[in-house]
């Protein structure tokens, strides 16, 4: 999940406007209930200087509806992950993503 604070918030007014219809933020924080990811976007694209650097984005359904606007080679995507014992992040390249299903499952996992 991804967490933030209300004096986090991005207070100059070009980085907002760029921003919408979000909300810009300087920091945000996260716990470990789900994998988080960074996409990170070509500047190749379409209006491609419009866009932001990237977008953090919570858990792999979300990663997929935001890959699913994207043209294919336009992005990464990293996983943010973090090392228990050492208490250190890191970004790792995501190279494939995938759905399993169990038998008795109802809900799918990553």
């Amino acid at each position: 999940m991804l967490v933030t604070d209300e004096t986090w918030a991005e207070r100059h007014p070009v980085k907002q406007a760029v921003a919408r219809p979000y909300r810009a933020w300087r920091c945000v924080a996260f716990t470990e209930e789900t994998l988080n990811f960074l996409i990170v976007a070509s500047h190749d694209l379409p209006d491609g200087e419009n866009l932001p650097d990237g977008w953090l984005v919570d858990g792999p359904e979300a990663l997929l509806a935001v890959a699913a606007q994207l043209q294919a080679g336009t992005f990464s995507v990293l996983v943010m992950d973090r090392v228990a014992d050492a208490m250190q992040m890191y970004l790792r390249r995501v190279t494939a993503i995938w759905r399993e299903r169990e038998a008795r499952a109802a809900a799918p996992s990553y």
